[in-house]
């Protein structure tokens, strides 16, 4: 639908009012004329003046003049009383006319009136209502822009209220995954710095706080990492690589772990070789990720499958564990920083950071990364553009 322009509108309200006007003056001039008429019948049949006096008593101070004047004509009054007449009749014109003009106007100069209140609460931080649509002109465009301000201000606003959350969040999840190993360390060194124990029992208490400390260390770089990822403080070095061959030298650097936890690991691709674009340190720390977080969740399942696919512009890897199924609601939310599946912290060892790094690190190759779950297991998919090599 075309807009109105608000000047064209008011051009017809003044031209409307200018009408309304006319006819208003048109008709008190008509009601004098006959009141004038009545009167002057009634004058001329009374017996104060007679019939033949009444035009002498009306003409005498004026003669003819009267029909100089085109109200005079009219009325048949004389040139004076005429004059008076037609500024008393521009008087009333303006005057209607101005009221009139008001009247038809109104709704827009209230409509300015609400979009102003409307602004004035906006600079104020009131961002609860929206001003409402009311006409099809240039004023529905002020109340759409300051519409649009308050909903990206409210947007603003929810975000730095998220962003306060995730801040006591983090340095919840700080406190309390940096405390648990902390309080094993502190507590077996004791244990030894006690000197009560045999040299068989010291040696373990040392390793066990050696592989706490260890945990620390893990948690404290991944805190690290993710800060530096959210300040975009790393900045990519792209070169072109094989990334069959990077993927099959992490599954070489994770066999310790795969043994450990007794799992098999299969690796599909349908190329030998596949070249991509990218900061290979960012993507093989991007499938570490994603590796360590299929062992740590997929433990059940005993098996760990790599599937690698390319087409003329991307290549797709999904990494596949056959753990518990993922609830459809919880899917959507894995990427999220610090949120975990399980409830409790205790169950799965980890900050909580390593998915959410990992689709940073794929969104800034202009990459896609997703996930779905199944009774037939639970697959991550990443998909990178290849490198110019690859394509051609």
């Amino acid at each position: 639908m075309e807009k109105k322009r608000l000047r064209d509108s008011v051009v017809i309200s003044a031209l409307l009012a200018m009408i309304l006007s006319l006819l208003t003056v048109i008709l008190i001039l008509l009601a004098g004329y006959v009141l004038l008429s009545i009167f002057r019948r009634v004058a001329m049949s009374s017996d104060q003046f007679g019939v033949d006096s009444y035009p002498n008593v009306m003409m005498l101070p004026y003669q003819n003049v009267y029909y100089d004047i085109g109200l005079g004509r009219i009325f048949k009054i004389g040139k004076v009383p005429a004059i008076i007449l037609s500024l008393i009749m521009i008087v009333v014109f303006v005057s209607f006319f101005v009221g009139y003009f008001e009247m038809l106007t109104a709704k827009f100069f209230n409509y300015i009136e609400e979009i102003r209140d409307g602004a004035e609460r906006v600079v104020k931080g009131d961002i609860s209502d929206r001003i409402p649509h009311k006409f099809n002109n240039e004023l529905t465009d002020i109340s759409d822009d300051i519409n649009e301000i308050a909903g990206r201000k409210n947007i603003n606003d929810k975000k730095e209220k998220e962003s306060d959350k995730y801040k006591d969040e983090l340095i919840t999840n700080i406190a309390h995954d940096l405390r648990t190993p902390l309080t094993s360390v502190i507590g077996y060194l004791d244990l030894v710095r006690g000197g009560t124990n045999d040299a068989e029992t010291e040696k373990k208490y040392i390793k066990i706080a050696y592989e706490k400390a260890s945990r620390m260390k893990v948690l404290t770089d991944e805190l690290f990492e993710y800060a530096k990822h959210e300040t975009d403080v790393i900045k990519l070095n792209k070169t072109d690589f094989d990334i069959v061959k990077l993927i099959e030298q992490l599954m070489e650097e994770f066999y310790p772990e795969f043994k450990r936890v007794g799992f098999d690991t299969e690796l599909k691709t349908d190329s030998e070789s596949i070249i991509v674009n990218a900061d290979g340190d960012e993507i093989a720390r991007m499938f570490a990720n994603l590796i360590s977080n299929a062992i740590k969740y997929g433990v059940d399942g005993k098996n760990l499958e790599v599937h690698i696919k390319h087409s003329s512009k991307y290549v797709t890897v999904d990494i596949v564990n056959f753990g518990g199924l993922i609830p459809k609601e919880k899917i959507g939310l894995i990427f999220e920083k610090f949120y975990r599946v399980d409830e409790s912290r205790n169950v799965v060892e980890g900050s909580g950071l390593g998915l959410a790094i990992a689709k940073n690190i794929v969104e800034k190759h202009e990459g896609m990364i997703s996930a779905k779950s199944s009774y037939g297991g639970t697959a991550f998919e990443v998909s990178l553009p290849l490198g110019q090599t690859q394509e051609e």
